[in-house]
């Protein structure tokens, strides 16, 4: 099978559809499918075309605002070039894209992956996100097959479009990868953050809860967003610079030891589709203290009871630190098989399936 995954942003840039589409590739190569990625670049500095064994990359110079960046080009090959693919397979509803590949179609499957949030993240996003619903409605009813990677996404894509073919998939953990990665002790606490530094991820309300903690935790920012430098500013304020790291942007290996070094994992983001990042936590060790959404909730599921303990995501500092204490008593707890944890193996052969249903409409 030939199969085009159509997808806003992928590496080197970082985040959970890029994530996403990066494992659904490898595993889907793996098999012995033909992939390739077809992506935008929005500095346009990368190259345009690269391989990776059975894998293409494909970049187009896209253009506009980061929540709906437009790349023409992409649009323009993928309907001069459809007829190669069996599936085509787009991400991310909040992006440009799946309209474009919705557009340029035709007759050929068409599969879409929404990590719906059903809100935008920055004042213009959310501006913007009611008029282009009627466009995000015509693209989702163009598909074939819908991918939901929650249960509570599922019911959000019904109760704003209504019924809709959705098959339900939860994102997957490399549990073998992670487990087998060394950690990096200390006698210190060690509390991470993974993620966008964005407004809607609430960095700034964690930063805010380190002088509420012992001398002895420190914090460690992995990721990159249009808030780095103001928690740089603020630590230095609060006297904090010496145990908090602004790390930016890491290597999958580097995330991993990260993710299996740390001893509280902390994620007070205000929207998301899944929250793969405190599951990956989770399975590496760590305890994890979450914002108390619908998609967290799901989560814990895969996990024993007590490994996740929840949050309002308007906690103020001193009940945040208090809730951090609490988990790092708990201490790690390296997960099992016994976990049923969604793995990417599980995602590419559920997600096979969804194509195979596809074609059969054809």
């Amino acid at each position: 099978m030939r199969i085009a995954l159509i997808t806003p942003l992928f590496s080197p840039f970082a985040g959970g559809v890029e994530q996403h589409v990066a494992m659904l590739a490898r595993e889907m190569s793996r098999r012995g499918h033909g992939v390739d990625i077809l992506t935008t670049d929005p500095n346009g500095t990368l190259p345009a075309h690269s391989e990776e064994g059975r894998l293409s990359i494909r970049r187009f110079r896209s253009f506009g605002h980061s929540a709906y960046r437009l790349a023409p080009g992409l649009g323009r090959w993928l309907r001069r070039n459809r007829g190669r693919y069996d599936v085509l397979h787009a991400h991310s509803y909040h992006q440009l894209v799946i309209l474009q590949a919705a557009l340029a179609a035709g007759g050929r499957p068409l599969v879409l992956t929404t990590h719906y949030h059903a809100v935008g993240h920055t004042p213009l996003a959310h501006a913007l996100h009611r008029p282009y619903r009627p466009f995000g409605r015509w693209a989702l009813r163009r598909a074939r097959r819908i991918i939901s990677v929650s249960d509570v996404e599922r019911h959000r894509l019904v109760r704003d479009f209504g019924q809709l073919p959705i098959v339900s998939i939860p994102n997957g953990v490399d549990m073998a990868t992670l487990l087998a990665t060394p950690s990096s002790r200390d006698m210190n606490t060690r509390v991470l953050h993974v993620g966008r530094l964005e407004p809607y991820k609430q960095p700034m309300r964690l930063l805010e809860a380190v002088p509420c903690l012992p001398d002895s935790y420190s914090l460690a920012f992995v990721g990159d967003g249009i808030l780095r430098a103001a928690l740089q500013s603020r630590a230095a304020q609060l006297g904090v610079t010496d145990r908090v790291h602004v790390r930016g942007r890491l290597s999958d290996a580097a995330v991993r030891q990260a993710f299996r070094s740390s001893d509280v994992f902390v994620t007070l983001s205000l929207h998301e589709s899944f929250g793969l990042t405190l599951l990956e936590a989770a399975v590496s060790g760590a305890a994890v203290v979450a914002s108390n959404i619908d998609p967290h909730q799901e989560v814990a599921q895969f996990v024993p009871a007590g490994r996740i303990s929840f949050v309002s995501p308007s906690s103020e500092p001193a009940q945040l630190a208090q809730a951090i204490i609490s988990a790092r008593k708990r201490g790690r707890m390296q997960a099992d098989p016994g976990w049923p944890v969604p793995t990417w193996d599980s995602v590419a052969e559920r997600t096979l399936d969804v194509y195979t249903h596809a074609l059969e409409r054809s």
